[in-house]
């Protein structure tokens, strides 16, 4: 049996690493990346005003991109507009990463005025044309983002709002149909009565310059004489009517106006969805549920009432033991779905029973939970190593359910996520979204999109999606395909860099967990740097020293090869 890993390495004071701290060390496998605003990739990215079939989210690099396959010729015609776009796009990522925030439209206005000052000559095709080219050409907008603790929530609550307005949109249109329909009934009903047939009341109903050509008195006597309708029993006019109060008086689908607090009516406003907290969520859920029943029910009989097929010999009973237990998972997947959005570090041990309550259960939550910790505490202070304490154990926990959608991701990777994020958000039931943020708490450390990165890459938060709905069995609706090399313990990558003598060297370099943990200053208790006059052969790079058994291990002492702010390999 191995020996944990922490009794095989020597641990010392923190007090000892202050030097080892002062380098600002970074995993040397992400030398390349030090300046993110220069790179492009997935980031920022679009959280879309419309969020339709387009997509909810898009990369300010893809919109770009979208916009110059427009405008720009191929080839060497349009290389010159092409490099003018480029280094708005630049400017663009520049002002995100000072935390600049807006719309696309508005920082593509700002980056443009600043090219325009600078005297760039971009800023004759970007900023001065009348219209400007590209700016003509963007097709996309809405609010920028960036990958910072924030994100994950942005990302989550803007696409359970696109969501969540298609269901309200398609619900709206229903219920509208059977409130109109409902009042056709009602309508044709009074004209067959005795009031509705009055000469007051079709003199009202013509009105204006018209009314002096008609004899209402003549005209009244005439349908009366031509009527055969029965009256609608008053059982069902009431019916009808309590149905319709019902239909007008819900708070679970709202227009946007409605939502935005301009209700038009003398009614409390709609509902909110989205909760800092389950057992809010949970209490909002089992308050509101009375009237869910009572929903579903006048849902109900309109329909059967519009179709005639309303018998109350039948449907009195029927409906006259409606409760909540009668709800089916089709009725309350008809409902809005609630939205609980937590960091995993104010999760208390009650809040994460109140987690699994919710997600045991077939009702619609959808649970976010944040995370910027993989290790345990203990850790910190020179304890043992604790790996799996944290959400990445929670989305364990969350598949053994079974019936749960869980998905798992760095908040790096998100983006190529964006469906998957969509499918848990649409579908009926519980749903799990474990993402490590790599928030910066305590500088100097990588930037938090590289944190969340290495997290991934390092397999210490690896990206997995379980989909119950994807088939009976493991391999069906376990996904692992988003993480780089599954096939491997840990990824291979090329690293290329200059010896004291100037010459080019290039290996084969693992990205393991223990390179994630050792770029993290709150670990440092853990590391410490090897003077390069201790370099010899009895070093072994960690992740095959991780493989060892405590024979083979023995003498050995493992590293893994970082760089200091001036780029200088350790």
């Amino acid at each position: 049996m191995k020996e944990p890993l922490a009794e095989r390495t020597r641990r010392h004071p923190v007090s000892e690493s202050e030097a080892t701290l002062g380098l600002r060390l970074r995993p040397a496998l992400l030398a390349a990346y030090r300046d993110l605003a220069s790179l492009r990739y997935d980031y920022p990215l679009i959280l879309s005003a419309d969020g339709g079939s387009d997509g909810f989210a898009h990369s300010l690099s893809g919109v770009v991109d979208s916009v110059l396959r427009e405008i720009a010729a191929p080839g060497v015609a349009g290389e010159r507009l092409r490099q003018h776009v480029l280094r708005l796009e630049a400017r663009i990522r520049a002002l995100v990463a000072r935390g600049a925030r807006g719309s696309l439209g508005d920082l593509w206005d700002l980056a443009a005025r600043e090219l325009l000052r600078a005297g760039d000559e971009a800023c004759v095709l970007v900023a001065v044309d009348d219209p400007p080219v590209a700016r003509s050409a963007l097709r996309v907008d809405g609010r920028v983002i960036d990958c910072d603790e924030d994100a994950a929530a942005e990302i989550l609550e803007h696409a359970w709002s696109a969501v969540h307005e298609e269901r309200v949109r398609a619900s709206l249109e229903e219920i509208g149909a059977l409130e109109a329909k409902l009042s056709d009934i009602l309508e044709i009903d009074f004209l067959n009565s005795e009031e509705g047939r009055s000469p007051e009341r079709l003199e009202r109903s013509v009105g204006g310059r018209y009314a002096e050509a008609f004899d209402f008195g003549a005209w009244s006597r005439m349908l009366a004489e031509s009527s055969r309708r029965s009256p609608l029993p008053e059982s069902r006019r009431r019916r009808i009517r309590e149905a319709l109060a019902v239909l007008g008086s819900q708070r679970f689908f709202a227009s946007a106006a409605e939502s935005a607090g301009d209700t038009g009516r003398d009614r409390p406003p709609p509902y909110a969805f989205v909760f800092d907290g389950c057992e809010p969520a949970m209490a909002a859920f089992r308050e509101r549920l009375p009237e869910m029943v009572e929903l579903v029910k006048a849902i109900t009989v309109a329909r059967l009432e519009i179709e005639n097929r309303y018998r109350e010999s039948k449907h009195d009973a029927f409906f006259e033991r409606f409760d909540e237990s009668s709800l089916a998972p089709e009725d309350l997947a008809q409902f809005p779905s609630y939205l609980v959005c937590l960091r995993a570090k104010e999760c208390t041990a009650q809040e994460r029973g109140a987690i699994f309550e919710l997600l045991s259960s077939d009702l619609p939550m959808k649970i976010l939970v944040e995370s910027d910790d993989l290790l345990s505490g203990s850790m910190r202070a020179g304890g043992p190593w604790a790996v799996g304490s944290g959400s990445g154990h929670l989305a364990g926990m969350a598949v053994a359910l079974g019936d749960t959608y869980v998905l798992q991701a760095a908040s790096s990777t998100l983006y190529p996520m964006r469906d998957h994020i969509r499918e848990g958000l649409a579908r009926a039931g519980p749903a799990l979204f474990s993402v490590f943020c790599g928030s910066e708490e305590t500088p100097p450390q990588p930037p938090p999109y590289l944190r969340a990165a290495a997290a991934n890459q390092s397999r210490a938060f690896p990206s997995f999606l379980y989909d119950p709905d994807a088939g009976d069995s493991w391999a069906s609706r376990l996904q692992l395909e988003d993480n780089p090399q599954p096939e491997l313990d840990w990824p291979l990558e090329t690293f290329a860099y200059q010896d004291e003598a100037l010459q080019r060297i290039s290996e084969e370099v693992a990205f393991s967990f223990v390179d994630f943990a050792a770029a993290d200053r709150r670990y440092a208790a853990h590391v410490e740097r090897v003077p390069r006059s201790a370099w010899n052969a009895d070093m072994i790079p960690a992740w095959q020293y991780i493989e060892l058994d405590e024979e083979a291990a023995r003498g050995k002492r493992p590293y893994v090869l970082v760089v200091d702010a001036d780029d200088v390999l350790h």
